[in-house]
């Protein structure tokens, strides 16, 4: 961004983001740790919440995943640390959530 601003580019007063899977969890981390960056998002099936996302997910899923982003039953703080719904509540922009009714991936729970 920084650059982009800097040679002029890009307002950074009209930037946004979006991701898509663990880019959709990316644009929500973002919103929840630094609201004054982006003017607006897209979260398309993002994971909010690390623990509702073992819950949920396929076991194939939640097998692969602990690797990644840690184990929900040795590692539960760490993942409530990263989910980024409990500080959604500092978000400033607008962000438009989509999720597939069917994903079996990142489940509906999570948007």
């Amino acid at each position: 961004m920084d650059y982009l601003v800097a040679t002029s580019i890009a307002d950074p007063k009209r930037m946004g983001t979006m991701g898509a899977s663990y880019g959709g969890y990316v644009v929500m981390e973002s919103f929840a740790e630094y609201p004054q960056v982006f003017a607006a998002g897209a979260d398309l099936f993002g994971v909010v919440n690390f623990e509702t996302f073992f819950q949920h997910t396929e076991s194939w899923m939640a097998a692969g995943s602990k690797a990644e982003c840690g184990d929900p039953v040795t590692q539960l703080d760490l993942l409530r640390q990263l989910s980024p719904i409990p500080k959604i509540d500092q978000a400033k922009a607008p962000v438009l959530v989509m999720q597939g009714d069917h994903n079996t991936n990142v489940p509906l729970e999570e948007s």
